[in-house]
């Protein structure tokens, strides 16, 4: 996913990169040929894992389990057994349709949800 703008977040392939924050250092890069990158990081595929399971859960459609395992070769609960058994235990994930969703009880509490990814 790339970030063009100003503010822009993005990531191509293990970076995660925001861009500057402010306009003029932003066009300022560009009009010098730079790319406009004000943070860059390397993240490790655990971290890819962890990111693509909480970030997709905070859509609607949820995470596709095909599409998890085609990009990591594992299934989610493969990978984090005992937090999607608690949150099913809780009512707040649930399976739809070949997707990893949040429950109707999942979307109003999902920063419970997410807290169990991102504190990990």
């Amino acid at each position: 996913m790339l970030g063009l703008g100003v503010s822009a977040a993005g990531h191509l392939g293990a970076r995660r990169y925001r861009n500057a924050s402010d306009r003029v250092s932003w066009a300022r890069a560009i009009e010098a040929g730079r790319p406009p990158v004000e943070e860059c990081e390397e993240i490790t595929e655990w971290e890819a894992r962890r990111e693509t399971l909480y970030l997709g859960l905070r859509c609607l459609e949820g995470v596709r389990r095909s599409d998890y395992l085609r990009r990591f070769g594992s299934a989610p609960e493969g990978d984090f057994p005992g937090e999607l058994e608690e949150l099913r235990a809780l009512d707040l994930v649930g399976d739809v349709a070949g997707s990893l969703r949040l429950t109707e009880r999942g979307i109003r509490f999902a920063d419970e949800v997410f807290l169990r990814f991102v504190g990990r």
